[in-house]
């Protein structure tokens, strides 16, 4: 049985570890009608901007709103957080269970590109507050993905560490902070051909606790 060479486990959210993607778009949409805007946004629309900064997501999938709300971005984290707060998100299965079981042998962080709210949300509703080492994201930080990791590293002294999420944006984070990079298929972007990639959270978890690959991963 292949010996595990980590020494922490980085996970993203979105599209890793939950997904609250019909409850934003409820939320964007909802005021949108309110304020009787031309456009609606599709939960498909949602899904294709999932894992990159909010102000981003608005440029996308909202072309020109600035010019007539010119704090769109607040407004909008606002509805989120009505929403999202009553709903919640759908936790993957397995997630609790084996992140909570992984933590007794790696060090387990969470670095993704949401709001802070948004993020301390999870970790509430989760419960798993107590089995991070650490979390960043880019609305505490206001840095790109790949730095969060780095720094992430350079905190813990962390030598080698493997980042877990489900897009390609994940898969180039990880590269350019120098850390390995698996891939969750059940997320958000199509399977990355050159990358290892499991299609539950429950087939990941069996990878690091026993080193093992099946024929598909690759």
């Amino acid at each position: 049985m292949q010996k595990m060479k980590y020494e922490a486990i980085i996970f993203d959210l979105d599209g890793t570890l939950w997904n609250v993607n019909e409850s934003c778009t409820k939320a964007w949409n909802t005021f949108l009608g309110e304020s009787n805007y031309k456009g609606r946004i599709s939960a498909e629309g949602m899904n294709s901007v999932t894992g990159i900064p909010m102000e981003k997501c608005i440029d996308i999938l909202l072309p020109g709103i600035r010019k007539e709300f010119s704090d769109i971005k607040n407004i909008l984290i606002s509805y989120e957080k009505e929403t999202v707060g009553k709903n919640a998100g759908e936790i993957y299965p397995d997630v609790l269970l084996r992140i909570t079981e992984l933590s007794h042998k790696f060090k387990i962080f969470i670095v993704s590109n949401c709001e802070q709210w948004y993020l301390n949300k999870f970790i509430g509703y989760s419960g798993l507050g107590p089995v991070l080492t650490d979390w960043d994201c880019h609305g505490s930080s206001g840095v790109d993905k790949h730095v969060m990791i780095t720094n992430m590293k350079k905190k813990y002294h962390l030598n080698k560490v493997i980042y877990v999420g489900d897009t390609m944006h994940d898969k180039n984070s990880a590269e350019l902070s120098d850390s390995d990079f698996i891939q969750v298929t059940y997320g958000f972007d199509e399977p990355i051909s050159d990358a290892k990639r499991f299609d539950s959270f429950n087939d990941l978890y069996n990878y690091f606790i026993g080193g093992r690959l099946k024929p598909t991963d690759y």
